[in-house]
Parts: structure tokens; sequence; C-alpha cells
């Protein structure tokens, strides 16, 4: 499924593992031939400095019950560049409180990010509007 900037996530917690759909190639350098992945490996792709705090996020999330929100780094594996994506997701939980899955969407928003960060530089060094 082609979804544009766009990929989307299921990730059944009892087995670890996480079924991707979307853009996965083009927008987040993922393989063509990847669907299904280890929840750990998953981790792989995040920037090595953002991590943590997608990891203690993700904690936060399911324990307090609420959306996961988060904007980090991701690393292609195809060429080691570094990409912007904002993540929503959201946990299930059984009959017994437990979390079941987590769904969600990461959004590729590096574009916005690039411009917010050269809007930063023009009015830190005195380019701003005028």
């Amino acid at each position: 499924m082609k979804t544009g900037k766009t990929v989307g996530w299921e990730c059944d917690l009892a087995n670890r593992t996480a079924f991707l759909f979307g853009d996965l190639h083009s927008k987040f350098g993922i393989p063509l031939d990847t669907s299904t992945v280890k929840l750990d490996d998953l981790y792989g792709y995040v920037h090595e400095d953002d991590r943590q705090r997608v990891q203690d996020a993700i904690a936060d999330a399911r324990e307090s019950r609420t959306p996961y929100v988060q904007e980090f780094r991701i690393v292609w594996p195809k060429d080691s560049t570094t990409h912007w994506v904002a993540c929503r997701g959201k946990f299930e939980y059984a009959s017994n409180g437990q979390p079941v899955r987590m769904l969600g969407l990461a959004v590729d928003i590096t574009e916005r990010r690039q411009i917010e960060e050269t809007l930063k530089n023009s009015f830190e060094y005195g380019e701003g509007l005028r």
C-alpha cells in the first residue's frame, strides 16, 4: 500500500514484532522486502542520540495510557542519511489491563525541519525579516 510520506505500524507486544505498511522504501529507507520486523530492530533505525528519548516516551505512554507523540531522527540503512519523522501511536489493552498492541503512524517531516532550521539560523545571524 502506498500512502505518500507515511508509514503505519501495528506492534504485537506479546511476540515483540511489528507489521509495517505504507511508503517504507522511498520515504523511510526501509528495504522493499520488509513488512514485519522485531521491535528491537526498529530501534536500529532511530538515530542513536534520540533512541533513549523515544524509548522513554513509549514507556511513559504505555504506563500512563496516553497517546505516544514524538519527533525524532531516523537513519536510513541504505545510505546512512538522517531524516526526521513525527510519530503518533496508542496502546490497546486487554481486559486484564495489560497492553497487547500498539498502533501508530510515522510521517516524514524532514523538509519541515530543514525549513525550521534555516529560519532559526537566519534569525540568529540577523538575517530575519526586515
